[in-house]
Parts: structure tokens; sequence; C-alpha cells
């Protein structure tokens, strides 16, 4: 927000949007942190896959994480189990176009303290062997 402090200036909007707009922005933070984290988890991990990761899969196809291995291509969406996100989710279901050459996942982060690093729950060890085994790669 302190980066486009002048557009927020400019705009004039009420004190309830910007409360909303914070609240957002402090919601997405620890998401960007625990997606791209797993991204270069998987690219480690999965040394024989091409782990893709950016904001046009993300924002326009709704893949938050495209691993091709074999010649096949894996979408994983993640996301925290929480009725918000839930609830958003439901509403984004028929927003992005679903490629039939594509092969689509939920992967839910688990909030416990095995995920827990510092203030972040993040991807880890469950969730590789969850795409290993669904990309066929042990």
């Amino acid at each position: 927000m302190a980066e486009n402090d002048a557009f927020f200036e400019s705009t004039a909007f009420a004190d309830d949007i910007l409360r909303g707009l914070q609240a957002r922005v402090f919601r997405t933070y620890p998401s960007l942190v625990r997606d791209i984290h797993f991204v270069f988890y998987l690219q480690t991990q999965l040394p024989q896959a091409q782990v893709l990761y950016n904001t046009q899969l993300d924002v326009k196809e709704g893949i938050d994480v495209l691993v091709v291995h074999d010649e096949q291509f894996w979408a994983f969406n993640l996301y925290t189990p929480t009725r918000r996100a839930q609830e958003s989710r439901a509403k984004k279901q028929h927003r992005h176009h679903l490629f039939d050459n594509v092969n689509y996942h939920e992967l839910p982060v688990i909030f416990d303290k095995q995920h827990q690093i510092g203030a972040f729950f993040l991807y880890g060890e469950r969730e590789l062997a969850q795409i290993k085994k669904w990309i066929g790669c042990a």
C-alpha cells in the first residue's frame, strides 16, 4: 500500500474500504510467501521435473504451481482450508478455463506445528510426497 500511496490519496477511499484493502494485503502476504517457498522447495526436490510459478499462471489461469514431468502437465491449487478461503474459492470456481491437457489437483496446507516456521505455515514433505504420487515420480 505504501508503494501506491499517491493512488490511495488521489482516489480518496472511505476508511472502511482502506481497512478492507489492508486486511486483504495482510492475508495475501503469508500466502505469497508460502507459495513461492513451495515452488523453490519443489524445484530442489524434483530435479527431473520442471516446476513453474508466475503471476500469469496464477492470476489469469488459476494455477498456483505447474509441474511438467514426463511430458505431462500437473497444476496444483495451493490454499488454506479456512472458511474464508473456501468461500473465496467457491466464488472463483468457474472463473478460469481448464486446459484439456492439464491434470488439476487441490493441495491445502495443514495448520499444525509440523508445518509452522515462525509465523508461517509452509508446505513440506507431506505435500511433496502427495505430488510425487500424483505425477508418478518416486
